[in-house]
């Protein structure tokens, strides 16, 4: 599996990119360019989350690390298929948002180890 980095730089502070990736109508405006509409779940440390498109097939994962405003990980054991978990040898799979301060607001990092199956664009990095 390759590991992808991807990383800018918002103006913005730490909080307000926080809220913008995970709270739940922002998400919704960013994540279309991963090919997911919304998620079901919370983001509390060790909780199952699911994350949608628009035909209800997607993806779930589990939060390894939920650090806010700092660090948010995910481990991804599966895909969902109509609507049912489908466990996948994805030994590995995770996916790392990481916030830092910086001179001009916050520098976002995201990291992800993942199935080539998985399809990933900077584009959504970009639309944060």
């Amino acid at each position: 599996m390759p590991l992808l980095n991807f990383e800018t730089e918002i103006n913005a502070t730490r909080e307000k990119v926080w809220d913008t990736l995970w709270q739940e109508e922002s998400f919704k405006a960013w994540a279309p360019t991963l090919n997911c509409s919304y998620y079901e779940g919370n983001f509390q440390q060790d909780s199952k989350i699911y994350f949608f498109g628009e035909d209800r097939n997607g993806i779930y994962s589990l939060v390894e690390k939920n650090i806010p405003e700092n660090e948010m990980k995910f481990q991804h054991p599966g895909w969902i298929i109509d609507g049912e978990e489908s466990p996948q040898n994805w030994e590995n799979s995770w996916e790392t948002y990481l916030l830092e301060e910086s001179p001009n607001g916050t520098q976002l990092k995201s990291r992800l180890m993942l199935w080539l199956g998985l399809q990933i664009s900077s584009a959504a990095i970009i639309q944060i």
